[in-house]
Parts: structure tokens; C-alpha cells; sequence
């Protein structure tokens, strides 16, 4: 994929970043969420539920990042409610082998909500996009970050 290249770029100030197109600005992901990272319930899931709200676990999503339809399980919406999705909410595991791992949710999928061991990171949408954070998740650099640590 080849991308056109700005017309002017400035320095960011910050070595390892270089340079990046003029009207760009260089900002901390602590100022660009809304509310605060959150950790997901720490539920088992059924397999049916009245209210069906889907449950999503690391497991639940492919390196695609699609939501997998395989073995889904449900939280009632008295348990999910606090960790209820929005669409373009980033959801990142936490540890284990997959850490790092994300994960972005969709409301083509219908409610969901999701598991303890992943991490919530919602977008302030007025001024940051939720995609650039969840495709840079997939870049080497955030995978050599990961690794780092």
C-alpha cells in the first residue's frame, strides 16, 4: 500500500519519530482517550444469556480482526452493563502470550462487552480517530515496543 506524500512536513521534536506533515501535532494517548483504560469483567460467560450481550475474550478475535462467531458467550446486561462497547473502542490483552494483542469493536456486531484480561482504550472522537490507534497496533514499531517490555 502507497500512500501520497504531504506537501510539508515539520520536525516532531522527538527523535525517533522524525518528521511528520505540517498540521500534524505530536500528543500522548493519555490526552487523546475519553474516561479512563479499563479492565473487562471478570466472568466466565455463558452460552446463553436473556439479554444475549455478547462477551468478547481474546479468543474472540482473529489477526484479522474480526470477531469470531465460534464458541461465543454472553453476559446478562446486569453483569455486562459497566463494560458495555462502544463501536471504535480498542481493546488491548493485558498479558499472557497474547498481550498486546487488539482487538477494535464494531456495532455491526451487537452489543457486547468484554473480559478481564483486555484493556478498554476509547478514542475522544472530537479529536482523535480510532482507527489510526488500532492500525498502529499492528505496526512493527508498537510490536517492538511490546516485545521490549
Amino acid at each position: 500500500m502507497k500512500y501520497k506524500r504531504y506537501s510539508k512536513y515539520k520536525d516532531s521534536g522527538i527523535e525517533w519519530i522524525g518528521e511528520i506533515p505540517e498540521g500534524w501535532e505530536v500528543n500522548r494517548l493519555k490526552f487523546l482517550k475519553k474516561g479512563s483504560l479499563m479492565y473487562g469483567a471478570n466472568e466466565i460467560g455463558e452460552l446463553k444469556s436473556s439479554t444475549n450481550i455478547r462477551y468478547v475474550r481474546i479468543t474472540d478475535f482473529d489477526s484479522n480482526g474480526d470477531l469470531r462467531n465460534a464458541n461465543p458467550k454472553f453476559l446478562d446486561y446486569d453483569i455486562a452493563k459497566e463494560f458495555l462497547l462502544e463501536d471504535g473502542d480498542v481493546l488491548l490483552a493485558r498479558s499472557g502470550a497474547t498481550v498486546g494483542k487488539s482487538f477494535i469493536y464494531r456495532k455491526k456486531w451487537g452489543k457486547a462487552c468484554f473480559a478481564g484480561y483486555l484493556i478498554k482504550f476509547r478514542s475522544n472522537k472530537n479529536i482523535f480517530d480510532h482507527n489510526f490507534f488500532y492500525f498502529y497496533a499492528q505496526s512493527k514499531n508498537y510490536w517492538n515496543y511490546v516485545n521490549s517490555v
